[in-house]
């Protein structure tokens, strides 16, 4: 008797209940999610060091190795070495054979001329005549100064031909050129009567 009445009562409430509608639920997308701090020392907020410029040095005018160092002004570049024996290379000499300078200029050489005009040179390791043609050598012929000899029987005296000094193999008393020759090996040298040119060719 009672039965039918909560029957009906139930499927009522349950029409109603399935009459209301349960609103969505959003999720909060990723741009609307809040942006979160880094978390502190992260490397890439670190602030940026920066190391101060260092003073630069000065010179130290102890270091001869200091490019920036200036020259002693008492001390010229190119200064030669006293100790240093022979002519000097920078010259264009060769340091083994003798260098005769001329007494009334500056003009020095190796190459010693005879009457026809042929060089000689004097190699002052072996104090040898050297015939410069084909290097034929022969001993026998210290060099002191401009004498050459043993006892200094042979002079080199300086003339002019042509405008240029040239050095002559002369003998030491009558000062007259000599005629050196060379053949079979062996260098001979003959007297003349002819004196060293004082003259420029042509006057």
């Amino acid at each position: 008797m009672f039965q039918k009445p909560l029957a009906v009562a139930l499927v009522a409430a349950a029409a109603a209940l399935t009459a209301c509608s349960i609103p969505d639920l959003e999720m909060p997308g990723d741009s609307d999610m809040p942006e979160m701090p880094a978390p502190p020392g992260d490397a890439n907020d670190d602030p940026v060091m920066e190391t101060p410029d260092q003073p630069t040095a000065p010179n130290d005018p102890n270091n001869p190795d200091d490019p920036d160092q200036p020259n002693d002004p008492d001390q010229p570049d190119d200064a030669e070495d006293p100790d240093q024996d022979g002519p000097d290379e920078s010259a264009g000499f060769d340091p083994s054979l003798a260098l005769f300078s001329d007494p009334e200029s500056d003009f020095q050489t190796t190459d010693v001329h005879d009457i026809d005009e042929e060089i000689v040179r004097f190699d002052v390791t072996t104090n040898s005549i050297v015939w410069a043609l084909d290097d034929i050598q022969e001993g026998g012929y210290p060099v002191e100064g401009n004498l050459i000899g043993a006892n200094g029987a042979f002079e080199v005296r300086f003339g002019t031909i042509d405008g240029g000094r040239r050095a002559y193999f002369t003998e030491v008393g009558p000062a007259t050129i000599c005629d050196i020759r060379a053949a079979d090996g062996r260098i001979s040298i003959f007297p003349t009567s002819t004196t060293v040119p004082e003259h420029t060719a042509g006057q």
